[in-house]
């Protein structure tokens, strides 16, 4: 297999796949800012955006382009691939969550 070839491991089934809100995107972007002691404008300016605009995307407000997460991510110093992939673990935690919450709620109905 060639070097940066995706193995079958790397890949997932189409049953794991998850719609990623931009609210959970904004979550991760938050997080990975916070973690490397960024504020809004700190990454604006690495980013070449907007403060306002970044506000709006940790805000779920806004849905960047991949351009635009792709200049994220890179002012973050991580891949935009571990960058998608956080924010899909990030759904697959608020999918989760969601459904024990309607469980409880159905409980409490009978």
């Amino acid at each position: 297999m060639r070097c940066g070839s995706p193995t079958s491991s790397d890949m997932q089934r189409p049953g794991d796949c998850v719609r990623v809100d931009p609210a959970e995107l904004g979550r991760v972007l938050r997080r990975l800012r916070r973690a490397r002691r960024l504020s809004i404008e700190d990454l604006a300016l690495r980013a070449d955006l907007h403060p306002t605009y970044i506000s709006s995307i940790e805000r779920g407000k806004r849905n960047p382009s991949c351009g635009k997460l792709s200049d994220l991510a890179l002012a973050l110093g991580v891949p935009l691939s571990a960058l998608m992939q956080d924010a899909e673990r990030e759904a697959r935690v608020m999918r989760i969550a969601q459904s024990i919450e309607r469980s409880i709620a159905n409980a409490g109905d009978g």
